[in-house]
Order: C-alpha cells, then structure tokens, then sequence
C-alpha cells in the first residue's frame, strides 16, 4: 500500500499534532520543505529508505532526491 502522507495524518489526534506543530499554511510548509530548496544544501546527503515506511512514505524521500538531481547536488 502506497501512501504519500505518513500514517500520523490518517487519525484525528495525529492531524491535530501536526496542525499544532507545523502549522497549515501552505506557502509556509513549501518554504521550510528541503525538496523544494535542495539548491541551499551545501553539505553531502545521504538518503536510505525503506518502501514500507508508513511514517514517511517513500515518495518524500524520491522528492528529495529528484530535488538534489535537478541542482546537481549529487
């Protein structure tokens, strides 16, 4: 089963702690996102993850990635 959002999002006490900690602005959210601004990133980065990973789903880490790709940060 494939998901873009982390398990935490499926349940009401779980949209309430993200909602109370990061907010749901979205401009925000894509100022602070690491994919979106993988041209700042100066240091090496290592990503591993596992497809099964039901707290951060796959495609966030492949979003990184395609980000590092795109500024040649790889």
């Amino acid at each position: 089963m494939k998901h873009e959002f982390g398990d935490a999002s499926r349940v009401n006490a779980g949209q309430k702690f993200l909602k109370k900690t990061l907010g749901d602005d979205m401009k925000e959210l894509a100022e602070y996102s690491p994919a979106l601004h993988a041209d700042r990133i100066k240091a090496p980065i290592f990503i591993i993850h596992g497809e099964d990973d039901v707290r951060v789903p796959i495609v966030h880490a492949k979003s990184m990635r395609e980000g590092l790709d795109k500024n040649k940060k790889v």
